[in-house]
C-alpha cells in the first residue's frame, strides 16, 4: 500500500464522493433497480509542471476524470463492488497519465438499518 509512504512522496488529485447510479449487486432483485454507489477516486501524478505554468494541460482534470469514471461504469452490470472498482482503476491508468489510483468504492445500500455503507477499498500502481 503506497498512500503515505514517506519513500515515495506523490501528489494527489482527488473527487470524493461522486455518485452513480448502477444496476449492481448479487441477487437478482438487488440489480432489478439502480443502486446508488458513491465512489472517491485519488490519483497519484506530478503537478509540480502544473503548479509552476498555472495550467491545467499539464495535470489531470477532474471534470474529466469523473465523466471518464460515468461512461466507465456505464458499460455493464456488476455483481460485486471489487469487480467495478478493479475494472475502473484499470480503465483509469490505461486513460490518464497518473501513476496511482486509489478507489474507495461504497454501496449506501448494501446493510439496510445495519450500517451506514459497505465497501471496497483498492490502489492501483501503473507498475503493478
Amino acid at each position: 500500500h503506497r498512500r503515505g509512504d514517506p519513500e515515495r512522496l506523490m501528489d494527489r488529485i482527488f473527487i470524493r464522493g461522486a455518485r452513480f447510479q448502477l444496476h449492481i449487486g448479487v441477487s437478482v432483485q438487488e440489480r432489478e433497480h439502480p443502486r446508488e454507489v458513491i465512489v472517491d477516486i485519488e490519483l497519484g501524478v506530478d503537478t509540480s509542471k502544473a503548479a509552476g505554468e498555472d495550467d491545467l494541460a499539464f495535470t489531470v482534470c477532474y471534470d474529466e476524470v469523473q465523466r471518464f469514471a460515468a461512461e466507465v461504469l456505464s458499460r455493464r452490470r456488476y455483481h460485486l463492488l471489487e469487480t467495478l472498482a478493479r475494472d475502473l482503476a484499470g480503465e483509469i491508468l490505461r486513460r490518464f497519465e497518473v501513476e496511482e489510483v486509489f478507489l474507495r468504492v461504497t454501496k449506501p445500500s448494501a446493510l439496510p438499518g445495519r450500517a451506514d455503507c459497505a465497501g471496497v477499498e483498492i490502489t492501483r500502481s501503473r507498475h503493478d
